[in-house]
């Protein structure tokens, strides 16, 4: 729920790694969704996701060496990535 007690859904259709063999997508999956569902908990709805529905595509950016360490680390880590892409 946002500030005014209303309920958001985010919907990621896919995540795409390119260069990357993910091992137990599963893990990463389950990381990723805790992971951005903590962040708009905590840090509440970007301005660029209010009042707006449809489809966007979203660069994540890339990721260090340490956030490949565990299928865990890596969803955590995309999803910060997703979260800061968008703030901006």
């Amino acid at each position: 729920m946002n500030d005014a007690g209303e309920r958001v859904q985010v919907r990621v259709e896919s995540l795409e790694f390119e260069g990357l063999d993910v091992r137990e997508p599963a893990r990463v999956q389950s990381a990723f969704q805790a992971e951005l569902t903590r962040l708009l908990v905590e840090q509440g709805v970007p301005e660029s996701l209010a009042g707006r529905a449809g489809d966007a595509e979203l660069d994540g950016g890339t990721l260090g060496e340490r956030d490949l360490s565990s299928p865990e680390s890596l969803g955590r880590a995309v999803a910060r990535q997703v979260y800061g892409g968008l703030t901006r």
